[in-house]
C-alpha cells in the first residue's frame, strides 16, 4: 500500500518576510510586490505533520526551502529547515537568513517554495511572493562569532562585513562588556573590552553587530589565599593576637583552630580579613604547638611552657618543705622559728582548673592543723588556709579550708584532675581562728576553732584519692601581688 497521497493536502503559499523580523501580510503571489532582503520564510504546515503510518514512521519527515532564480524550473538553492513547530497560530516560521551566503550576488529576482518530504514521497507548494537582496546591506557578517577571556578581562575586536552604503549598530547585552562605538557603515571593526570579573562564577554577554551575535564567555575568578604571618610564637600566660588573610574579592574562607586552647573571634570572611585569636594559659612546664587553617593556609601557634620554680631554700623544720605551685607571677616563701609559719605566695588561687599559689607543706600527712594569727588586708581576692593535696600538679584533687579576706571561711574540694573546685561549705563569722583537717580512709572532716580546743565541725567531704601532701596554703589571687599570713602551732602529720 503506498501513501503517497498523505502528502497531498501541502500549503498552497508562503510568504517571505523582511530582515527587519516584521511579518507582512501581503497580497497572493500571483499579484505580489517583489520583497526586498527577506529574512523569514512563512507558511501553514502539511495536513499531514503530525499522521503517522502504520509502521510507526512519521508522515512527513522534514521540509525543504527550495530557491528559484524568477522563471527556472530548477531550484539552484535548497535549505533543510528540519521539522519546525508550528506557532499558536497555526503558521510554521523559520529564519534562513544564515544561509544567504551560499547564494547567487545581489540583485537577481527569487521565489521559494517549500517541500513536504516523507516516506511517500513529496509534496511541493505554489511559489512563493518574489523577492530579491539589495546591493547594500544584504550581507552584512561578523567574524568571530565568540571569544573567551580570562577573569582579569581584555579587549577585542569585531570585523563586520557590509556594503559600503549599509548602516549597522553593535550593542552590549551586559554592563561588563564595553564597546568602543555603537554602530557604523560599511564593513568595519567593533571594538570592545571586558572588565575583570570579580566573583567565581563564570559568565556570559553578547554583542549584537549588523545583525548578527557575537558570544563573549569569561571565566571566573581562581581563589587563592595567603596568611600573614605565618606563625606566632607566644609565652606560656593567656594572650590574643591576629593574622590577616588575602584573597581576591568575591572569594569566601572560613578559619578553623586544630587547639582547643586556641579561640578564634573571627571564624569567616571573604578577599582580605583579619582573623583573631585568643591563647590560654600553658599550665603544662612542656611547650605546645596548635594552628589555625584558613582558606585552605596554615597559620601556626607556639606556646611555650610554664616555667616551674624551683622549692625555695629558706628554711622550714624537718620534714617541711615549700613551693610555688602552678603560674604565680612573683616568687613566694615560707619561713619557720618556734613553731610559727610566715608564708607569703602570689598567684591566682584555686578556685579554676589550674591552681596557682604558695604551699607549705610534708608528705604523707593524713591530719594538718594550724591557728591563722594574721592575713595581708591589701590582697581583695586572696586566701589563706589548710590543704590536704593530692600531689604538687597544678590540677590535682585536694580539700581545703581557707580564710577570706572579706571575712568568714569556705571549704574547697577539687573532685577530679583538671576541673573546677566546688565549694562544700561556708562560714560567715570570723576571719582568724585554728583549722584542721583530718582524713580517716576516704574521709576528710573539716573543722574551726576560735581557740584550738574546742573544735566545730564545718564539713566531711567523700574523697576518692588519697592525700599524701599536708600543709598551709597561701595566695593573693593576683599574678603581681604577694598575700602574707602567719600560722600558730603549725602540725601536719
Amino acid at each position: 500500500m503506498t501513501h503517497a497521497r498523505h502528502t497531498d493536502a501541502l500549503p498552497l503559499s508562503i510568504l517571505l518576510l523582511f530582515a527587519l523580523l516584521a511579518l507582512i501580510a501581503l497580497p497572493s503571489p500571483a499579484s505580489s510586490q517583489t520583497v526586498v532582503d527577506p529574512r523569514i520564510v512563512e507558511f501553514s504546515p502539511s495536513a499531514d505533520h503530525d499522521t503517522t503510518l502504520p509502521d510507526g514512521r512519521p508522515a512527513v519527515e522534514r521540509y525543504l526551502l527550495k530557491v528559484f532564480q524568477a522563471g527556472a524550473s530548477q531550484p539552484f538553492h535548497t535549505v533543510d529547515m528540519g521539522k519546525p513547530d508550528a506557532d499558536a497560530d497555526g503558521t510554521v516560521r523559520f529564519d534562513f537568513w544564515a544561509t544567504v551566503a551560499a547564494w547567487p550576488l545581489p540583485g537577481g529576482n527569487y521565489v521559494s517554495r517549500v517541500d513536504a518530504v516523507g516516506p511517500g514521497g513529496n509534496g511541493l507548494s505554489a511559489p512563493s511572493n518574489p523577492f530579491t537582496f539589495g546591493s547594500s546591506c544584504s550581507c552584512g557578517l561578523v567574524a568571530p562569532t565568540s571569544a573567551s577571556f580570562p577573569a582579569a578581562g581584555g579587549g577585542g575586536s569585531v570585523s563586520v562585513d557590509a556594503g559600503d552604503e549599509c548602516d549597522w549598530t553593535a550593542t552590549a547585552s551586559a554592563g561588563w562588556i564595553r564597546l568602543a562605538a555603537g554602530g557604523g557603515t560599511g564593513s568595519g571593526s567593533v571594538i570592545f573590552n571586558v572588565d575583570p570579573n570579580p566573583n567565581t562564577t563564570p559568565r556570559t554577554g553578547t554583542i549584537d553587530v549588523a545583525g548578527s551575535t557575537f558570544t563573549v564567555t569569561q571565566a571566573g575568578v581562581t581563589c587563592t589565599y595567603t596568611v600573614s604571618p605565618a606563625s606566632a610564637s607566644v609565652a606560656a600566660s593567656a594572650g590574643s593576637g591576629s593574622f590577616t588573610v588575602s584573597s581576591s574579592s568575591g572569594c569566601s574562607w572560613t578559619a578553623t583552630s586544630n587547639a582547643a586552647w586556641i579561640t578564634l573571634g573571627t571564624t569567616s570572611g571573604s578577599g582580605n580579613g583579619t582573623v583573631s585569636y585568643t591563647v590560654a594559659a600553658n599550665t603544662g612546664t612542656s611547650a605546645r604547638t596548635g594552628t589555625v587553617t584558613a582558606g585552605g593556609k596554615t597559620f601556626t601557634v607556639t606556646q611555650a611552657g610554664a616555667t616551674v620554680t624551683p622549692p625555695p631554700t629558706s628554711p622550714l623544720p624537718t620534714p617541711w618543705q615549700h613551693r610555688d605551685i602552678g603560674l604565680v607571677g612573683r616568687a613566694g616563701d615560707a619561713t619557720a622559728s618556734g613553731g610559727v609559719f610566715n608564708v607569703s605566695g602570689a598567684g591566682t588561687a584555686f578556685t579554676g582548673t589550674a591552681d596557682a599559689f604558695h604551699f607549705a607543706y610534708r608528705n604523707a600527712a593524713t591530719e594538718v592543723i594550724a591557728s591563722l594569727t594574721s592575713l595581708s588586708d591589701d590582697c581583695p581576692n586572696g586566701r589563706a588556709g589548710v590543704m590536704l593535696r593530692e600531689n604538687v600538679g597544678v590540677s590535682a584533687r585536694f580539700v581545703a579550708i581557707v580564710a577570706l579576706p572579706q571575712g568568714g571561711f569556705e571549704v574547697l574540694h577539687r573532685v577530679t584532675p583538671n576541673s573546677r573546685p566546688s565549694v562544700v561549705a561556708r562560714v560567715t563569722q570570723g576571719m582568724l581562728g585554728s583549722l584542721r583537717l583530718v582524713r580517716n580512709k576516704k574521709v576528710i572532716t573539716v573543722y574551726r576553732s576560735d581557740d584550738g580546743t574546742s573544735w566545730t565541725q564545718v564539713a566531711t567531704v567523700n574523697v576518692k584519692f588519697t592525700p599524701t601532701l599536708g600543709g598551709l596554703a597561701v595566695t593573693s589571687g593576683s599574678g603581681n601581688l604577694l598575700n602574707a599570713a602567719t600560722f600558730a602551732q603549725a602540725t601536719a602529720r
